[in-house]
């Protein structure tokens, strides 16, 4: 809101003669809109409150019983208590409501509470311990019984901005309360076996059923497996000075995820009210499907990899290479025909996912002393998603009836997660003439009478000087569907980190970076604030806008025009560029010597510094490049609305030992 809001639409009020009342402005309506949807964002951050407080208490009890000396059995016993409250309040003064708009004074509170008991038993034993071989395993059990309640209130019009209390309102919105139980079993087998030391086996499989679940797919078996060969310890290597511990190992495995609500498989049923009455006699109607097939979403992984130590442990590498595929995928609120009775189902059950990617880390000790040690780290990765199956009647296309300030919105099969499409931005028409549909040749398109045609936007809008250029991809003098295109992905080609570390005598620096390349953001704030077809406020690029016939420079924006339709459709315009490098972390610290330290009688004292989110290096012109994703989603690709960028933290430290 503070970058769209009006130049002309003050912060402060003032009166008749240019004095200023005191009061935030706030008007019920302005040439923008309602006050509601231009609000003062400064007197919303100065005057509402949104408060947390929570308490937390957890206790645990260990019993450890070794029967011989291969059997251990040990117990452990959790027991966690939460309680927190939330609430909100925004006074009638922080936006310009009507006197009568029930909203007012604006009061929310919501009280959780929640229990978690868990128990973890555990038998470890390693029956064979000899030169040649070894054999270990694991025996485990849990459980889980989890339990929450809330209650909520919201209320409006609020006898006073002091009083913000919602239990102290007249009107109340909505009263709403929910309880629920989860109740969880997991065992664990684990045998890992060794020959020589050098070849590692282990076998793990593990069973969990959980009570979100119908009792036809409430257990889930998840085994793994893995295989790693020190060959360093081989007698044909062992004998190279240059190589330390070294192995390779292979790996494969299966987990699930029960990411669903606690009822989310019940059926639930509700009052119709009175246009669904029978006879005038109470009707129950059923409000969501029973999903007592619903089943746990399952990961099989497989990992391959590689750890070299060389140089009497100077130089080390980690190498990987992995491989994820999802099924059974959980989608939310998955919706339905309306033909069908129902608007959603709460969960469903369906698709496939896949990710696959490398990594490589190396870390160099360059120097190595009595009073010095100086290290250097790298890493980088690249991971790819795509796609493998859809669920049945997935609407693969969203927002085709086109529009400005919107992409279309496409799922593919086989493209990876973050892929978004729109339209090739060529820039701004010099005049009317230059407007002309051309063939692909690039002649210029001819009705039958001999007269140029010009282009359209979706049969609906001629462009003239001054409206925005979008590629005709199919030459047809239309700019429709038919012309989007695919203009990046949001997800990096590389990221990752490097850093060093530094030790001189009692002296330690340490620094770290991270980095992506490799992919593109849709900047929404460029896109909000260089339409010049609204009434909102504008960038200083629109300094730059086309004005008369013939204008054609550099960096030229379409011309100023109330309620165009077609010159701010989503497209290449907005993409930006979003590779970057920051500073994450950089920490100094000094420890005292031991003669200062006798005099002061202390063991340990130790002073430092600690920074994180210090420097950003991009050439994005947005708030902050590092986006976050959500590939569980194949419509998501990475916007910039102005959210807050990472604040910077410094701290300081100080640890005294007695």
């Amino acid at each position: 809101m503070a970058f769209v809001k009006a130049p002309n639409m003050a912060v402060y009020e003032y009166d008749s003669e240019g004095n200023l009342t005191g009061e935030y402005f706030n008007p019920v309506n302005s040439y923008q809109g309602d006050g509601e949807s231009y609000y003062n964002p400064v007197a919303v951050a100065d005057l509402s409150d949104r408060d947390r407080a929570s308490d937390k208490f957890q206790t645990n009890f260990g019993l450890r019983f070794r029967v011989n000396d291969w059997l251990t059995l040990t117990e452990i016993i959790s027991f966690q208590f939460d309680n927190s409250q939330s609430s909100i309040f925004l006074p009638y003064t922080a936006s310009g409501t009507r006197w009568l708009n029930p909203d007012n004074n604006f009061g929310w509170e919501r009280n959780i509470t929640g229990t978690l008991f868990t128990t973890r038993t555990t038998a470890l034993f390693s029956p064979v311990r000899t030169d040649f071989h070894s054999l270990s395993g694991t025996l485990l059990l849990e459980t889980n019984q989890n339990s929450d309640e809330w209650i909520q209130t919201a209320t409006g019009n609020g006898p006073s901005v002091s009083i913000t209390d919602p239990a102290a309102f007249t009107t109340k919105n909505g009263i709403r309360s929910f309880s629920s139980n989860i109740n969880s079993l997991g065992a664990l087998g684990q045998i890992l076996y060794k020959i020589k030391d050098r070849y590692i086996f282990q076998v793990n499989a593990r069973a969990d059923a959980n009570s979100k679940f119908g009792e036809t797919f409430r257990w889930g078996l998840f085994p793994s497996a893995s295989f790693a060969w020190r060959f360093s310890e081989e007698s044909f290597i062992k004998d190279l000075r240059i190589l330390g511990d070294s192995k390779l190992r292979v790996s494969y495995g299966r987990t699930g995820r029960s990411d669903v609500g606690a009822y989310d498989r019940h059926g639930y049923y509700s009052d119709a009210g009175g246009s669904g009455a029978y006879m005038e006699m109470a009707t129950l109607i059923p409000i969501q499907v029973e999903l007592e097939r619903l089943k746990w979403e399952t990961v099989d992984m497989f990992n391959i990899g590689m750890d070299l130590a060389m140089f009497r442990d100077r130089l080390f590498f980690t190498l990987e290479y992995y491989t994820k595929e999802t099924s059974d995928m959980l989608w939310p609120n998955y919706n339905l025909p309306r033909s069908s009775g129902y608007n959603s189902l709460k969960q469903y059950n369906e698709g496939g996912l896949q990710n696959k990617g490398w990594e490589l880390s190396t870390r160099v000790v360059a120097v190595r002393k009595k009073d010095l040690d100086f290290s250097l780290n790298f890493n980088i990765y690249n991971n790819q998603n795509l796609f493998t199956e859809f669920p049945a009647n997935l609407v693969t296309e969203r927002n085709t009836e086109l529009g400005n300030g919107a992409y279309p919105l496409k799922a593919e099969l086989g493209t990876p997660v973050g892929s978004f499409f729109g339209f090739r931005y060529l820039g701004v028409y010099p005049s009317t003439e230059d407007a002309v549909a051309r063939n692909a040749d690039g002649s210029r398109k001819m009705d039958g009478n001999g007269d140029p045609i010009y282009m359209n936007y979706n049969g609906i809008y001629q462009f003239e000087g001054g409206d925005a250029i979008y590629q005709d991809i199919n030459n047809d003098g239309i700019i429709d569907l038919n012309d989007v295109v695919y203009l990046g992905d949001s997800n990096p080609d590389f990221a990752g980190g490097f850093g060093a570390n530094v030790t001189y005598k009692r002296i330690r620096f340490s620094t770290q970076f991270q980095f992506r390349s490799g992919f593109q953001i849709v900047n929404e704030i460029a896109m909000d604030t260089e339409t010049l077809s609204d009434r909102n406020n504008q960038s200083t690029a629109a300094l730059l806008r086309w004005r008369r016939p013939g204008d054609d420079y550099q960096g030229m924006l379409p011309r100023a025009y109330l309620n165009h339709p077609a010159n701010n459709l989503g497209s290449d315009r907005y993409v930006e560029n979003g590779d970057f490098i920051r500073l994450n972390s950089l920490s100094i610290s000094y420890a005292l010597g031991k003669r200062v330290l006798d005099k002061l009688r202390l063991r340990q004292l130790e002073v430092g510094f600690i920074g994180r989110k210090l420097l950003t290096f991009t050439k994005y012109t947005g708030q902050d490049p590092e986006i976050k994703n959500n590939m569980q989603d194949p419509f998501w690709f990475g916007t910039d609305n102005g959210l807050v960028p990472p604040p910077r933290v410094y701290a300081f430290n100080i640890v005294i030992g007695f």
